[in-house]
């Protein structure tokens, strides 16, 4: 009886943390900056937590890639726009 409600509790632990997952990955599919910080930022904390320094460097040279594009296609869309309309 209590291994059985340990494995359900389990389940449902396995469960909440796959839907979490997926709602990170949600977030960074938006292509929006604040949602993929909030995304990266969790994904940060985990791994602070399990002392992977190595993993943090990592995501934050992902962020920056990713805010260095945006900024970027913004420049972009804005040259863009000016060149069509001149303003």
């Amino acid at each position: 009886m209590l291994r059985e409600a340990m494995d359900t509790e389990v389940q449902r632990l396995c469960s909440y943390l796959m839907k979490s997952a997926r709602r990170r990955v949600k977030l960074v599919k938006t292509a929006e900056i604040e949602e993929i910080k909030k995304a990266i930022s969790a994904e940060m904390a985990m791994s602070s937590a399990h002392m992977r320094l190595d993993l943090v460097e990592n995501l934050l040279r992902r962020l920056q890639r990713i805010e260095v594009l945006c900024d970027q296609i913004h420049l972009e869309e804005r040259k863009d726009y000016q060149e069509r309309f001149g303003q």
